[in-house]
């Protein structure tokens, strides 16, 4: 099943995952880097990086494990 785009209850059920990967993560990373950050969740980010972030988490992958603050905090919010 699709993580975006697709039926949030089969992709939990198919996965196992109580809580997604990519919910987790962006929590994590927004905690990290966002707190402090002016207009977050209010200013957009780059559309390819947004783009680049959900095709990572389709592949399985957690382009937000490291704990470098290379993201834009926007794309990740």
């Amino acid at each position: 099943h699709k993580l975006f785009n697709g039926c949030m209850e089969a992709f939990i059920k198919d996965s196992g995952q109580a809580i997604p990967l990519v919910v987790e993560s962006c929590i994590r990373y927004i905690n990290l880097y966002g707190l402090q950050q002016q207009g977050i969740f209010r200013v957009p980010g780059s559309q390819v990086e947004v783009n680049d972030i959900k095709n990572s988490f389709e592949r399985g992958e957690d382009p937000l494990v490291d704990d470098q603050n290379e993201r834009d905090i926007n794309s990740v919010a």
